[in-house]
């Protein structure tokens, strides 16, 4: 026989399951959203490398910072 504390035992641990697969999914969720950002940052930040190469040498430094900073800043307003 089951009592009825034992019943409201089971039915707590199930919404605590539940509750905690929820929050599990959430985190995930919010893991591969910053993962997918990250790699977008990655891709640019290397295209801006390449673009890079077509400065001369001395003003490529400069232009490269440049594009870093403007990569950097448009990542920053996705966050936001």
């Amino acid at each position: 026989m089951t009592t009825a504390a034992s019943i409201e035992v089971k039915r707590l641990d199930k919404t605590m399951l539940k509750n905690g697969i929820e929050d599990t999914r959430n985190i995930l969720s919010n893991y591969q959203k910053a993962f997918r950002n990250i790699k977008h940052i990655t891709e640019r930040l290397k295209k801006d490398y390449e673009a890079s190469k077509q400065y001369p040498p001395n003003t490529r430094y400069n232009e490269l910072k440049r594009m870093i900073k403007d990569t950097v800043a448009a990542s920053e307003k996705q966050w936001v």
